[in-house]
């Protein structure tokens, strides 16, 4: 041991630390002692194992827990039943949290093992990955909300009237829900009224393309054109007035989904 010391440059005395002693440690450039190196290897075994739990905690694939599966269930139920996901509230409710945070969080979870997909921003947004129910029946389940103003906005309500079933192909989309048009300021477009207008509450809506737009407790089917600060929505007939949302009134303004289709009776 004590050759060892010699030649590592370090005294088996123990001496009191002074400012002149601790100054020379700092400036030190021998070899490393075997103390610092320890405390190295030490820092790189904890970064590595921090970076291998992080890159594992977000690996696909992982298995689910009891508690995780049951929530993936219930959506994938509510779906099958309603034709769409249910909100942070419906599924706190069933499973008794205090708060949305808690579902938030198994969600992100069962998110990260791969097993959903949530899209930011959207309410109801969840798609389960690896879901096989449309493939078996073949049909797509599409809930039908209530009325849409294709004219000048009327009250709107999200009470599912019916859900319908169409076939699988017919239309894109993972969150698929109806709402009948009424007016004639898409007429232009090949909207109608008495129309079904087809969306997909998972798609955003294009600058230019035609979507829902859901102002406090009405709804509106027009061209979506998104500026600067604010958000304009026009209508395929040219006797109905563009409709502004100004950037105060963003807040009141939600976008319900993008037209994927229209179903017309004849």
């Amino acid at each position: 041991m004590a050759h060892l010391n010699a030649q590592a440059g370090v005294s088996s005395e123990v001496k009191p630390l002074t400012r002149g002693s601790l100054r020379a440690s700092c400036h030190h450039t021998g070899p490393a002692r075997p103390r610092c190196q320890w405390n190295i290897l030490c820092l790189f075994c904890f970064c590595y194992t921090a970076i291998l739990n992080s890159i594992l905690l977000n690996m696909p694939g992982r298995e689910l827990t009891e508690r995780q599966q049951e929530i993936l269930t219930f959506i994938e139920e509510r779906q099958r039943s309603a034709g769409f996901a249910p909100t942070l509230k419906e599924t706190a409710d069933h499973f008794g949290f205090r708060s949305a945070n808690s579902v938030r969080q198994h969600l992100r979870l069962i998110e990260n093992k791969g097993r959903l997909k949530r899209v930011p921003r959207r309410s109801r947004a969840l798609v389960v990955q690896g879901a096989k129910s449309r493939a078996r029946s073949g049909l797509v389940r599409v809930p039908l909300l209530g009325s849409i103003a294709a004219g000048n906005p009327i009250l709107a309500t999200e009470n599912v009237e019916s859900t319908l079933e169409f076939p699988a192909q017919f239309f894109r989309g993972t969150e698929l829900f109806a709402l009948r048009v009424k007016g004639q300021s898409m007429d232009r477009a090949g909207i109608l009224g008495g129309d079904l207008a087809i969306l997909d509450a998972a798609a955003e809506v294009t600058s230019g393309g035609i979507g829902a737009i859901l102002i406090e407790d009405e709804a509106t089917l027009k061209y979506v054109h998104r500026r600067k600060r604010s958000l304009v929505l026009k209508a395929a007939n040219p006797a109905f007035p563009d409709i502004e949302i100004d950037p105060d009134d963003l807040e009141r303004v939600r976008v319900m989904g993008s037209l994927v289709g229209v179903v017309r009776s004849i």
